[in-house]
């Protein structure tokens, strides 16, 4: 599963951060935490800071755990070259140019107009608060299970812990 990010999203400081401490770590972490949920997720850069960074800098804002998730970056345009694209334009590039899956992905990204075409694919984030958290995971959950055949609608808990004995119980 591929995930479109917009780093910025993750970067800015969550509107939810406990007290005047909260920076851009804290929607980093919280990223990290919801991409090991999902083992198969492997994230794609977009945005103006893979102009400024190579991939290697912007790995470096998460964990040499999940560092290496982050496989590539959209294509970069030369302005003096390039007519204006628009996101979804840069991911069907990638999608193209890697003859990757082109059913197989999400995006989380704050610009909404760049994706008027593919709003289905969209989850749009300011910042990666606790209710974004929330819903990218349900969003990746349910294309992850509709992929492997599962059935599973929005109240479908998609994994449950429970000790042997509340196994028993049921």
């Amino acid at each position: 599963m591929l995930l479109f990010l917009n780093l910025d999203c993750v970067l800015a400081i969550p509107a939810d951060a406990l007290g005047p401490r909260g920076n851009g770590a804290d929607g980093v972490h919280r990223f990290e935490r919801l991409g090991f949920e999902f083992p198969s997720l492997r994230v794609v850069v977009t945005g103006a800071r893979r102009y400024r960074m190579t991939l290697a800098q912007l790995r470096g804002f998460f964990s040499a755990a999940f560092g290496p998730r982050l496989i590539a970056t959209t294509p970069l345009y030369m302005p003096d070259r390039h007519a204006p694209r628009t996101c979804l334009d840069e991911i069907a590039d990638w999608l193209a140019s890697t003859g990757a899956d082109e059913e197989g992905w999400l995006v989380l990204d704050h610009c909404a107009r760049d994706f008027l075409s593919a709003r289905e694919r969209l989850v749009h984030c300011g910042t990666f608060t606790a209710s974004v958290a929330s819903e990218l995971r349900r969003e990746l959950s349910q294309r992850i299970a509709a992929r492997r055949g599962d059935h599973v609608t929005p109240y479908t808990p998609v994994a449950t812990r429970m000790s042997a004995a509340e196994m028993r119980a049921r």
